[in-house]
């Protein structure tokens, strides 16, 4: 299932993941396994159908929780998935003990800035640009948590590790 969404999301929105569909297709099962692995991976549904996913990574040199890989099917945009998936990952953030959750956000995606600004993301004022892609810049954005009271009331279908 991870490995459909995945696929789904470099479909839909290659240039916000930096990835191409057929190079991550052929991916062997073992390179699969290493991926879910590395990261926390959330999948939300709608009527039993996965419609949405995001992962989470913790920073092995600073500890810091990142947000990473959200997409939501072009369908079910606006119907508050991308927030199921973040109040999960900040659940998680939260039970780990963690105060902050960070990500980036790359200049020409104001749709995903906007879904963070409105989860309560704020620029932190840091910027970069992509190791191997110089000419690509991105900004970080923080969440201090818990941001709400945590309550996961989602459809997730799996949390692997």
């Amino acid at each position: 299932m991870l490995r459909r969404l995945r696929l789904n999301a470099l479909r839909d929105s290659p240039q916000a993941f930096l990835g191409d569909p057929q190079t991550e297709a052929a991916r062997s099962p073992e390179e699969w396994q290493v991926r879910m692995q590395n990261r926390v991976w959330f999948a939300a549904a709608s009527d039993g159908r996965p419609v949405g996913l995001g992962s989470t990574v913790r920073d092995p040199d600073t500890d810091e929780r990142y947000v990473e890989s959200m997409w939501v099917e072009p369908d079910s945009r606006g119907r508050g998935v991308a927030s199921a998936v973040l109040r999960a990952v900040e659940h998680l953030a939260v039970s780990e003990g963690k105060t902050v959750l960070l990500l980036w956000v790359l200049d020409g995606n104001p749709s995903a800035a906007e879904v963070y600004r409105r989860y309560g993301f704020r620029e932190s004022g840091v910027r970069q640009s992509i190791s191997g892609h110089p000419e690509l810049i991105e900004t970080q954005f923080r969440l201090s948590v818990p941001s709400r009271p945590i309550v996961v009331t989602t459809p997730l279908i799996f949390a692997a590790r």
